[in-house]
């Protein structure tokens, strides 16, 4: 918070009403999800329906690769991202398709809208927008306002971008959780639960980083949330927008592992350091330190979370996530909790360009406004994460 301070454009304008509104609510919706066992059991039946769909998607994966969607141990293949994890991303797509043609998103969306509203005094159309942000990825949110994004103001504009970078997707949340299942029981449920408490914590460094100094305010219910004829035009376009996150990820994970590796052994040949060789992971670790400390992750830890959240941001939450299922056996049960959270976003260098070509055709008027605030967004992203994680390991004790 200090930094976002000393990174604000007004600070004699800043809403400390609207801030200390955010970080109250940002304590109870974790004191909540946390301490109260009847959301705690909410979340656990969540749990259950997604490795429901998990299992037949493992079905349906086997149809088409046979004993590659889940080979036995003794065949030596290990965990196959491409067989075993990925598939779900098209059935959750096109369940969530099904949900919001059939209304039942669209509603629960109003509803938190309205709520969202009151709480954190926030115009309408971010109400919609953050709310939507919750279900939807940082790349779908801005569609579901769009007749009203060439009217928001700067601060809208901006909050509406840290909750994208602060947040994640639900077609997404199942391959987090599949990757570090062995790690931490129930995973989704945190998943999910971040996903909810990065809210506040996003809104409270926006509004703190960029005030709001307009009279203007946009206000409306309008959210066009889908153009599908009927159920099977719905599906299939989920099926077909699946597919295409599956191609993405595929892409970013091959060049993104193949960059990091390169610039490992470029770094190599550079003097070593405590008879150690440099790389990206351990320099990252060195900058990050200061971050994990202050989330409370003890000191013979803190370089190897710091890793993970530098790896997180240069790269993406997912190869993050794959460098945490790889390690996290090493660190204790407490910090694996607040890495978990600390990971759990798209505040990554990879977003600002995605950031950037979203806004960049749906209001190409504000693109450069878009690309003037695509690293505060992201750095509001990492904050709200921390922010998160410390509560984390702030009601989840040892």
């Amino acid at each position: 918070m200090f930094i976002s301070f000393f990174m604000s454009e007004e600070k004699y304008r800043i809403s400390w009403k609207s801030v200390l509104s955010c970080m109250i609510w940002q304590v109870l919706f974790a004191f909540c999800v946390f301490k109260i066992s009847s959301i705690a059991n909410v979340f656990a039946a969540i749990n259950d329906v997604l490795g429901a769909i998990n299992e037949s998607t493992a079905k349906a994966v086997a149809v088409c690769f046979g004993g590659l969607a889940s080979p036995p141990p003794e065949a030596g293949f290990g965990f196959i991202l491409a067989f075993q994890g990925l598939p779900s991303l098209i059935v959750i797509s096109a369940l969530s398709a099904l949900l919001i043609h059939w209304k039942i998103l669209p509603f629960i969306v109003k509803i938190m809208s309205a709520f969202f509203r009151k709480i954190f005094f926030i115009s309408g159309t971010l109400g919609i927008a953050v709310s939507a942000n919750i279900f939807t990825g940082m790349s779908e949110t801005p569609l579901v306002v769009r007749p009203y994004l060439a009217r928001l103001s700067r601060s809208e504009l901006f909050s509406m971008m840290c909750c994208g970078t602060a947040g994640t997707a639900s077609s997404v949340m199942v391959l987090y959780s599949i990757l570090i299942g062995q790690l931490i029981p129930n995973s989704i449920s945190h998943i999910i639960s971040a996903a909810l408490i990065n809210i506040p914590g996003a809104l409270a460094l926006s509004r703190i980083m960029i005030p709001e100094t307009s009279e203007h305010h946009t206000d409306g219910d309008y959210a066009n949330f889908t153009k599908a004829k009927n159920s099977i035009d719905a599906a299939f376009t989920g099926i077909i927008d699946g597919g295409k996150v599956i191609i993405t990820v595929i892409a970013m994970i091959i060049g993104f592992v193949a960059l990091i590796d390169v610039s490992n052994k470029v770094l190599a040949l550079l003097p070593y350091f405590n008879q150690e060789p440099l790389s990206l992971q351990r320099i990252l670790g060195w900058i990050c330190f200061p971050l994990s400390l202050l989330m409370g992750v003890p000191f013979e830890e803190a370089g190897t979370v710091g890793a993970l959240i530098g790896t997180k941001i240069i790269t993406n939450e997912l190869i993050g996530f794959q460098e945490f299922a790889k390690i996290g056996l090493a660190l204790s049960d407490h910090t694996r909790i607040i890495t978990l959270y600390a990971l759990c976003s798209f505040a990554n260098i990879g977003s600002m360009g995605i950031m950037t070509g979203v806004y960049g055709t749906l209001v190409p008027e504000r693109k450069g406004e878009v690309v003037q605030l695509g690293i505060r967004a992201l750095l509001v992203g990492v904050f709200a994460n921390c922010l998160t994680a410390s509560l984390a390991g702030f009601f989840i004790t040892p």
